[in-house]
């Protein structure tokens, strides 16, 4: 009886580096592993949203610092991939993933708008960016990204 082969931790790592070296669709920025680019209207944060699904993507999921200079240095004032709209108080990126709320790149020290702002974006504040939470209403560019680890 043939034994069954399971990649080992080398075997992903080879296949992480190759997926890493593919290029990104037209019109979309490369950063590390992943693809970026903006929604093409001012729209809320549920169509900036719907944008980016229909382009293969979703709004971003900030997952360290650099991406976050990254997306900084790259774009003005957007939507990013998280809201409070399930639970307020309980934000998640879209991914699912729980965001902190003494996550460092909150303006303020953490959300400031309650029942009425419960959408993500990046704001200019003191020289560099910062996260506030906003009504998903307000009418703004949105930032999505494709993973090419996927």
């Amino acid at each position: 009886m043939a034994e069954a082969i399971h990649p080992g931790p080398n075997m992903m790592t080879e296949r992480d580096a190759l997926l890493c070296k593919l290029e990104c669709p037209g019109g979309w920025k490369k950063f590390g592993c992943k693809c970026y680019k903006t929604s093409d209207m001012y729209q809320s944060w549920y169509k900036s949203r719907e944008f980016c699904v229909s382009q293969g993507g979703d709004l971003v999921v900030v997952n360290s610092k650099e991406e976050m200079d990254f997306i900084g240095r790259s774009y003005v004032y957007f939507w990013l991939g998280a809201t409070d709209a399930a639970g307020e108080g309980t934000w998640r990126w879209v991914d699912g993933t729980v965001l902190s709320l003494d996550n460092p790149s909150w303006s303020g020290g953490g959300p400031q708008g309650g029942g009425d702002k419960n959408c993500l974006w990046m704001a200019w504040e003191q020289s560099q960016y910062k996260w506030a939470d906003e009504s998903c209403e307000t009418r703004n560019l949105g930032v999505c990204e494709q993973n090419l680890m996927k």
